[in-house]
């Protein structure tokens, strides 16, 4: 009994300590594999085996087989805190890199903006994306050169799919309501391409701003700026009428106020010409003059005196001719369509009398709408007119004023202009102000500002319309004019063009000389009534200058004598040298042509002039003895 019982003991205990070696796979009846076998059993077919310091899990069964599950680790602190710094620094070197992304250079450059370039002015509406990432590639690009291109390349690309017309910025409330999905569509083309261009421009501000600001011109500040310049005065010329002008006229004209004369200083007055010569509605002029005029009180009159000339260019109107010019549009309708391409009988449409009546009644309403418009439009453009009128003669007076010595030439000039637009009760005070500048500042002011403010006197007395032999005004500009010619013939410069001329208008005074034959022009060739005593000391003096002067100021003082012998017979008589009644001799220095006494002399410089060297000046000697 007892040995039984021991082997019972046995047995048990043999067979607890191979249940505890025994394997869940053993005891689920899963078969073990054999290692002749493992090559030909898939990888995820294998049972998965756990490493003995991990805790297991309850056993599942995926597939018809058993797996064992790990039980998740309860990390602690230590390994979170670990873990998230691992994460932030990944975060953070995938940021490095994407700041760190290498910039494209050279070819790729070129072949990124042609591409881009090209897909945007084909479908513009689709390919804003595009067009956002070359503006803001500009601000990005590390390197002049880079942005130099890229502003370059934009400017066409902005040309070709900017508008005709002036787009509106939208308010939120606009932008909230409902509207169809073409309407909604372009809303949001316009309001994206007024985005980006708005961007655009405000790059091409800032960059002439520090390029301006540039001592070295050979830094990239400087050389990205007068890029900039070159391409602000294109797209001010080239559409006007679009968005961000003034801030376009702003960077133009705060290039202008620069000391440093170069050529995107010249660029700029080109420009601002070419703008007010093309202007036909005003807005633009007005806008830019506004601008202009601030920052030449701001400079406190300190700009180069080029900058005053090109308001020479400006297209304005008297209120009169503006009407006149309404009426005759109104008078002279144009033909229909119907009227010059007329149809012939056979293809004419029938129409009922009622159809008849419909079309006259809208014909009618057609000429009403078009003469309404033709009304609206003049009168806004009389009204930008008579404003910027205003603004050139505050700013011309200011000049005068202050007594700006650089800015005195293209004053009168512009004045000399536009005296047929300036008003009656402005006139007298004009008058003085020249009187002032010829006898106050006549030491320090040079022969061209004496003839000019002549020539200017004599305008205004000629719109005057009042009679000039009796007028008190016209004999101290005729003695200034007498004492003017006495000078000139001394002057070996006289045929050059003033410095700061550069304009090709048409009505510009060029040279002394020009100026000269008008004021005698105005003076003995346009009013009948001139004394004898005036007539022949002008015409002694001229003989005299026309002496000294260089072939082409002598050529054309030569005509002028010609034209003032013809039509005055009394001034025939210094070609002879018969006796004539006469007391005392001739004054050469007076410097009143009444007390020259040039009735008892000759214009015997004529008869020398006939073998001057010049066959031109030959020809125009003979041809004042003709008749």
């Amino acid at each position: 009994m007892v040995k039984s019982k021991n082997s019972r003991k046995a047995v048990k205990r043999n067979a607890d300590d191979a249940l505890s070696q025994t394997s869940f796979a053993a005891l689920s009846g899963v078969e073990s594999i054999e290692p002749e076998y493992a090559d030909d059993i898939e990888p995820e077919d294998l049972p998965r085996r756990f490493k003995v310091d991990e805790p297991e899990g309850l056993p599942i069964i995926v597939d018809g087989k058993v797996r064992q599950v790990k039980r998740p680790k309860i990390e602690k602190k230590e390994n979170e805190s670990d873990d998230e710094n691992e994460n932030e620094s990944e975060e953070d070197t995938t940021k490095v890199e994407e700041e760190e992304e290498p910039e494209l250079q050279g070819a790729e450059l070129k072949e990124y903006i042609a591409l881009f370039a090209d897909i945007i002015t084909s479908e513009p509406e689709s390919n804003l994306g595009k067009l956002k990432d070359m503006v803001e590639r500009i601000t990005k690009s590390k390197k002049t050169k880079n942005r130099q291109l890229l502003i370059v390349s934009l400017l066409p690309v902005f040309k070709s799919i900017i508008p005709g017309y002036r787009i509106k910025e939208l308010t939120d409330a606009q932008q909230s309501e409902k509207t169809s999905k073409d309407t909604k569509q372009l809303r949001d083309y316009e309001q994206g391409l007024l985005k980006y261009y708005g961007k655009y421009v405000s790059i091409l501000h800032s960059c002439i701003r520090a390029g301006k600001s540039s001592i070295d011109v050979s830094k990239n500040r400087y050389i990205l700026g007068c890029t900039c310049v070159e391409v602000a005065c294109d797209l001010l010329e080239s559409v006007p009428h679009f968005n961000y002008r003034q801030e376009l006229i702003v960077s133009v004209i705060d290039k202008l106020s620069s000391q440093k004369i170069d050529a995107s200083y010249t660029r700029c007055l080109n420009c601002l010409t070419t703008i007010f010569q093309l202007d036909n509605e005003g807005h633009v002029s007005f806008e830019t003059l506004q601008a202009l005029s601030k920052m030449i009180k701001q400079r406190r009159y300190k700009v180069d005196s080029r900058v005053l000339n090109v308001l020479t260019s400006l297209r304005l109107l008297t209120e009169l001719q503006g009407r006149a010019d309404l009426e005759r549009m109104i008078k002279e309708k144009p033909q229909s369509f119907a009227a010059q391409h007329k149809l012939k009988k056979k293809d004419r449409i029938h129409l009922t009398k009622a159809q008849r009546k419909a079309r006259k009644e809208q014909k009618e309403i057609d000429e009403e709408m078009r003469k309404a418009d033709l009304g609206v439009s003049s009168q806004v453009k009389e009204r930008l007119q008579a404003q910027t009128l205003k603004l050139v003669f505050v700013l011309y007076m200011n000049i005068l004023k202050f007594r700006v010595k650089n800015l005195l030439s293209p004053t009168l000039e512009g004045l000399a202009m536009y005296t047929h637009l300036i008003n009656a009760n402005l006139f007298n005070d004009l008058l003085e102000v020249l009187r002032e500048i010829l006898t106050l500042d006549g030491d320090t002011t040079d022969s061209r500002q004496r003839l000019l403010c002549v020539y200017t006197a004599f305008q205004l007395l000629k719109g005057q319309g009042t009679n000039w032999e009796q007028s008190t005004d016209l004999g101290f500009f005729v003695e200034e004019l007498y004492k003017s010619l006495g000078t000139m013939c001394l002057n070996p410069l006289i045929e050059q063009s003033h410095k700061s001329l550069q304009s090709s208008h048409a009505g510009r005074l060029t040279s002394e000389t020009d100026m000269m034959v008008r004021c005698l022009e105005m003076l003995f060739l346009k009013h009948r009534g001139v004394s004898k005593m005036r007539l022949l000391a002008f015409t002694k003096r001229l003989a005299e200058c026309s002496l000294q002067f260089p072939e082409r100021s002598s050529l054309v003082a030569l005509k002028v004598l010609h034209q003032m012998v013809r039509e005055h017979p009394e001034a025939r008589a210094l070609l002879t040298v018969e006796d004539r009644v006469g007391r005392g001799n001739y004054n050469p220095e007076a410097l009143v042509p009444e007390q020259a006494n040039a009735e008892v002399s000759t214009i015997w410089e004529v008869a020398l002039l006939r073998e001057h060297y010049d066959p031109r000046v030959r020809e125009s000697a003979r041809a004042v003895f003709r008749k």
